[in-house]
């Protein structure tokens, strides 16, 4: 994979705890971890599957499925690469779409409920990489970095009982055969009705580690 990495500087930051007599300095928190994550995530970087060193990315979502059909996501990635932290960055991506007619089932998610078909864009690119790679599309432009992104929901059981977690999958290319996550992230479904269906809000958390080369 291809990367560019845009340096920027953090103020990192250390609490004091008064202990009496001395005064102990805690560990500082990353400047880019958020608030109540902070000994959840890592930032150490982390070991791929082939051995390798990669750089951890962390996911959070929040999105909306409106009663006309109208889809919004709002994704940010935090990336963390180990070491230095003014190599650290945050790239905020937007799912503008609908809801798809498509079955999870043409996907091969046959035990989901809703399909979201949207375009996933960057609008503001802060972390300097070119991310085509990781979904496999074609190259595009530093500042046109969009492509078609199939959301797959899954928050009902084989029982159709509400899930305790929110599964989702995700697929990518016009058609969504082009590369998919079928262990992207889980979250929290909240349907605007007694009824467990879409219309909904919903969140979502994952993480990956991701290769610079």
């Amino acid at each position: 994979m291809t990367t560019w990495i845009l340096l920027s500087t953090f103020a990192c930051t250390s609490d004091t705890v008064d202990s009496g007599d001395t005064t102990e300095s805690a560990e500082p928190v990353h400047p880019n971890i958020p608030e109540g994550y902070e000994y959840k995530w890592s930032t150490d970087g982390c070991t791929q599957s082939d051995g390798s060193p990669g750089s951890s990315v962390y996911l959070l979502a929040e999105g909306y499925a409106a009663e006309d059909g109208e889809v919004h996501i709002d994704e940010t990635w935090y990336w963390f690469h180990g070491g230095d932290w003014s190599r650290d960055c945050i790239d905020a991506w937007t799912y503008e779409g609908e809801v798809s007619h498509r079955s999870p089932a043409s996907f091969g998610a046959s035990e989901a409920e809703q399909v979201l078909e949207t375009t996933m864009s960057l609008p503001s690119p802060e972390c300097g990489i070119l991310y085509y790679m990781i979904f496999e599309q074609e190259k595009t432009d530093y500042e046109e970095q969009a492509w078609p992104a199939w959301v797959v929901l899954e928050y009902l059981s084989s029982w159709g009982n509400p899930n305790e977690k929110l599964g989702i999958f995700m697929l990518y290319g016009v058609d969504g055969y082009d590369s998919a996550d079928f262990d992207y992230a889980v979250g929290v479904f909240e349907p605007d009705t007694e009824e467990y269906d879409l219309p909904a809000h919903f969140t979502w958390e994952g993480n990956m580690c991701i290769g610079s080369g």
